[in-house]
This record gives C-alpha cells, structure tokens and sequence, in this order.
C-alpha cells in the first residue's frame, strides 16, 4: 500500500499543481472579460450622454479638452497641476482588479514529489515497495509449501508424515 501511495503521490500532486495553475488562468480571464465588458458599458453610456447633448458632460468636455471654463467661474487647481489627467479616457475606464495567485502549498511531500529529480527517487522507492509486496512469501517457517507428495517417499527414503 505505502508503494501505491508513493507512485499516486508521483502523479497527483504535478497534476493538482497544473490543475491550480488553470483555475487560476481561468478566473483571470473571466476577471479581464468582465472588465472589458463593463468598459463596452462605459463608452455606451458616454455615447449615449453626447448623442443626447447632456449638458454637464459637454460642459466637461469643453473644461477638459478645449481648456475652457464657463464664464463667472474658476479654474481651482490642486496640489499638482501637472501630474493630474485631463484626458476623457480616464472618466470611462474601469479598474481592473486582478485575481490573487493561487497559494503554493508548503509541505515536505510536496515539494519531494514537484520536484523533478527528486520526483524520480519517490516513483523508484514506490515501485521497488510495490514489486516487493507483490513476492510470494519465503518457504521458511509455518505454512510452508514444500510437503513430500506420498508417492515419492519411498524414493528419497523419507517417509511422509502422517495426516
């Protein structure tokens, strides 16, 4: 049994690691598709506010991008007024929050059995076990097999015992 573990151990953990490794791909996908989708979304929404002429979004655009104001008011600037972004592209894209990596796990078999020349000793070691366990018992002590057949005994002068 500890030989079948062993070899199951060989095979399981490389492909629990591939296994984590997809997921985590997958889930990073899915996390970039719906950011994508929500920035389709975005630039709907804005098109639809310019096609209707939303009057707070023109007046926007014309503050950000003609570097205008309307009159009676202000420009206030903040701490930095070069460091800030002007730019329309940053009012319609989302954040993009990316999935953690998948934790590694941190045990000796583990890292016997990922490891790849170590790896090769752990499917030896279990094989020798398996081929060990699969001998016949030796033919020494209690329950041996070796009996005389009673038609030979007289041959080899030994007389069998009897039942």
């Amino acid at each position: 049994m500890a030989g079948l573990a062993l070899l199951a151990t060989t095979y399981l953990i490389p492909a629990q690691d591939r296994l984590r490794e997809t997921r985590y791909q997958r889930d990073r996908a899915i996390s970039l598709e719906k950011h994508h989708e929500q920035r389709v979304r975005n630039y709907g929404e804005f098109l639809d506010r310019l096609a209707s002429k939303d009057e707070p979004l023109v007046r926007s655009l014309a503050i950000v991008q003609l570097n205008r104001t309307p009159p009676g008011t202000r420009a206030v600037l903040g701490p930095d007024p070069h460091t800030m972004d002007a730019g329309v592209l940053s009012w319609l894209e989302p954040v993009w929050v990316e999935p953690p990596p998948p934790p590694t796990p941190d045990s000796k078999l583990y890292r016997l059995a990922s490891a790849g020349s170590t790896r090769l000793w752990i499917f030896v070691i279990g094989a020798t076990l398996v081929l060990i366990g699969l001998l016949p018992r030796s033919g020494s002590g209690r329950g041996s097999a070796c009996v005389e057949s009673p038609e030979f005994a007289g041959e080899s002068g030994v007389e069998p015992i009897p039942a």
